[in-house]
């Protein structure tokens, strides 16, 4: 199973699009459990994946090495901003598989959403991590919202030489926050994201009739299962293999829902992980859905409380539908391309379940 733990839910950022409604989470800035209590829970698990979570976790490094030097796990991962990722110790950075970096395509974007200075400083530490020793997966986690042009964005980072990321994801800033903070979603993302998308496919496809497969998470995983004739479930593994701990050892299924105690499953004082598991299922719409088999749901806090209404449901849910129906149409092209050893099947392998959403 899968664990994001929250270390705590301080952040040393104010980013324009951060937090639901601008509430206040009713939990514990601070970690109320016990380590050992942690350890215990954990540990009952055989493969259990932690991942460090906020807040930003990295405010409290002192507690992610006590859980690394005292929790048995497959493997670390860690989600943060990257401003202090400086100050991890070598010897713990050495040990995570991934790290899940925030930026969101060029020092323009990222700045105006992240405040000035942010892309130069978190470029800084993601070459410097690597200099350290870092060989895991570093992955670009972009929030995607109304100012961003998904096309130039997504490229900007695919062709940075200096740090090179390993695969690119994006989370739309959608149903997270308050509709009334867009001018125009309606907008945006019939005139501007979804043919972004449509632009970006064209330019991956094309890319690969020279061999090569850009690592953008979102294409990469939806065409591995199209050519493999594989459905999945939810993609992030939200109530179903992917858990969050919150810092009053509240168990929920996805960070939002932890953050504001929704949809609780248990407690690691007297829950057992194997009674998590396949805990929480997507409903309607998405259940009537003919795309469910490949998009999984998109986003279970969403789908259980629907925050922008029925009508933005169904809008976001349109940026899922022409992303798959864009993949769809090339997907005989692919497959030919594969056949004829101009590319490869394990050309679009990717670890599971690493924090990414995938249904952005």
């Amino acid at each position: 199973m899968y664990y994001n733990v929250v270390v705590t839910y301080e952040c040393n950022k104010r980013c324009r699009y951060c937090g639901l409604y601008k509430l206040e989470t009713p939990l514990p800035k601070e970690i109320t459990y016990s380590i050992e209590e942690l350890k215990r829970f954990i540990e009952k698990d055989l493969e259990p994946v932690i991942t460090f979570y906020g807040g930003e976790p990295l405010l409290r490094i002192k507690t992610i090495e006590t859980i690394m030097d005292n929790i048995k796990a497959k493997r670390f991962m860690l989600q943060t901003n990257g401003i202090f990722l400086h100050m991890l110790r070598p010897r713990y950075l050495r040990r995570f598989h991934t790290i899940l970096l925030s930026i969101d395509g060029s020092k323009k974007i990222t700045d105006f959403y992240r405040g000035e200075g942010t892309y130069d400083k978190v470029i800084e530490n993601a070459k410097l991590i690597r200099k350290r020793g870092f060989k895991g997966n570093l992955i670009a986690r972009m929030t995607v919202s109304e100012e961003t042009d998904i096309f130039n964005e997504v490229k900007w980072l695919l062709f940075l030489k200096e740090p090179k990321f390993d695969f690119i994801f994006w989370q739309l800033n959608m149903m997270f926050g308050d509709i009334k903070l867009w001018r125009d979603p309606n907008y945006w993302i019939k005139n501007k994201y979804n043919p972004g998308i449509v632009k970006l496919i064209k330019f991956w496809l094309k890319a690969m009739f020279n061999s090569k497969v850009y690592k953008i998470l979102p294409f990469l995983a939806i065409m591995r299962d199209m050519l493999q004739h594989r459905s999945s479930k939810l993609r992030c593994g939200a109530g179903f293999v992917f858990f969050t701990i919150a810092t009053n050892g509240n168990i929920s299924p996805c960070p939002v829902t932890a953050e504001f105690n929704l949809l609780t499953a248990g407690n690691i004082k007297e829950t057992s992980p194997s009674e998590l598991y396949d805990s929480f299922k997507i409903g309607m719409p998405c259940t009537k859905c003919k795309f469910l088999y490949i998009c999984g749901g998109r986003c279970l806090f969403a789908n259980y409380f629907k925050p922008w209404g029925e009508h933005g449901y169904k809008m976001v849910c349109s940026t899922v539908k022409n992303m798959i129906n864009s993949l769809l149409k090339i997907k005989p092209i692919v497959e030919r391309l594969i056949k004829e050893n101009v590319i490869s099947l394990n050309d679009f392998e990717y670890t599971e379940f690493d924090g990414c959403e995938i249904i952005p």
